[in-house]
């Protein structure tokens, strides 16, 4: 017996933290759906678009779709098992 001991099982868990930026458009032409709006619609970041959507268009006055959430963590689980020499992650 050598004494040696090996783990063939590893779990961890934590928190992580996601970042996702909002979108937008250097040259201001972006549009996104709003199902918000009444009867749905598309909200434009450019005011000169609005005249030519027939009324579809809805002039938002930001550059993108809402603000950046900025608290989005998220659990994290992960684990690995060595059954031999060959490791499942």
């Amino acid at each position: 017996m050598t004494g040696k001991s090996e783990k063939n099982l590893t779990v961890n868990a934590g928190l992580r933290y996601e970042f996702n930026a909002v979108p937008y458009d250097k040259g201001n032409t972006l549009a996104w759906f709003d199902s918000a709006l009444s009867g749905g619609g598309i909200e434009v970041a450019d005011p000169k678009i609005v005249p030519y959507g027939g009324g579809v268009y809805v002039y938002n006055g930001q550059r993108g779709p809402g603000p950046v959430p900025k608290n989005n963590f998220v659990p994290r689980l992960g684990f690995a098992y060595r059954p031999f020499r060959t490791t499942i992650q």
